[in-house]
């Protein structure tokens, strides 16, 4: 369909319902296509769309009371560059529970209308991956719905201010600990005894001292801790690195040696690491030459990942 305008008439009118359960199809709205209010603010809907194999929605003008509901099993929803205005029920676009969608593109939209949401996902639904771009919210009471920046999936970037584009990071601390980590041999690395507290925790879980990446893309990371501990014996010496998924040493370590039991010292540690989705890394320490596994109390730790 191209340059056709459908024009509610009636009340609870729908505009499109497209259908296609065997993905074969392509269902194209390209530009001019228009649905609009022609009862005096009568419910009327954009409609649904459900299944396809791919869907492209480009250069439309929506001004009616209800939005478009997507659907079904599709490889790729694309809605690029259009206007919508005038919703006063629910969202202009929703993907409900039954949506099971590879990819979705949604780029350079413009949304204007008071109150409600733009986009909104019910619980149930399934995306691969999303590109969300360049769009632009004017008067909602809140962008989306059932998702955000950071839920696995969505990818976004460079769209109104008051949406954070999709950068994974991580701020996470720990203050004031009194708990001892005890070493099981010399020379080994091991976790720091105690639970890290998020700041920041953007595509990543954290539980205890393990923090794991949620995001779909592998992605590349420095990472910065700074450790500050009491020594357990005379002449001591320790290191702290990075491990991935349990065993996998990152290389480099940073080192303090030639402390007097009982002092204070100070550690930090600049590294990067790149990360697949539920890869987990940790940081740990070792205690240089202690034959007899004196343990250590690590009192604080701040450690920061950012995507790069």
């Amino acid at each position: 369909m191209e340059k056709i305008a459908v024009i509610c008439a009636g009340s609870k009118t729908v505009a499109y319902d497209f259908s296609d359960n065997t993905r074969s199809n392509y269902l194209n709205l390209f530009a001019g296509n228009s649905v609009v209010d022609g009862h005096q603010n009568g419910n009327q809907a954009v409609g649904r769309i459900s299944g396809f194999n791919v869907v492209c929605i480009d250069l439309n003008y929506w001004a009616v009371d209800k939005g478009l509901t997507v659907g079904g099993r599709s490889n790729k929803f694309t809605a690029v560059l259009n206007y919508v205005t005038s919703i006063s029920s629910g969202a202009a676009i929703t993907f409900d529970e039954s949506t099971d969608l590879k990819d979705i593109v949604l780029s350079g939209n413009y949304f204007v209308y008071q109150g409600n949401s733009a986009i909104e996902a019910k619980p149930g639904y399934k995306v691969g991956q999303s590109k969300v771009s360049l769009n632009l919210f004017q008067g909602q009471e809140k962008e989306f719905v059932g998702f955000d920046s950071f839920t696995p999936g969505w990818e976004m970037v460079s769209n109104g201010v008051q949406i954070p584009d999709s950068k994974a990071k991580v701020i996470a601390f720990m203050n004031d600990n009194t708990q001892e980590t005890t070493f099981d041999s010399p020379d080994l690395f091991q976790s720091i005894t105690g639970s890290l507290t998020p700041l920041v925790s953007n595509r990543f879980t954290i539980n205890g001292d393990k923090l794991t990446f949620t995001g779909r893309k592998p992605i590349g990371f420095d990472v910065i801790a700074n450790v500050s501990g009491i020594a357990g014996y005379q002449n001591s010496g320790y290191s702290i690195a990075i491990i991935k998924n349990g065993n996998e040493l990152i290389k480099p370590k940073s080192t303090v040696s030639g402390l007097n039991k009982g002092t204070g010292f100070q550690l930090r540690l600049d590294s990067q690491v790149r990360l697949e989705e539920n890869d987990f890394i940790q940081l740990v320490i070792k205690s240089n030459m202690n034959k007899e596994n004196k343990p250590v109390t690590i009192t604080d730790v701040t450690l920061k990942i950012d995507q790069f």
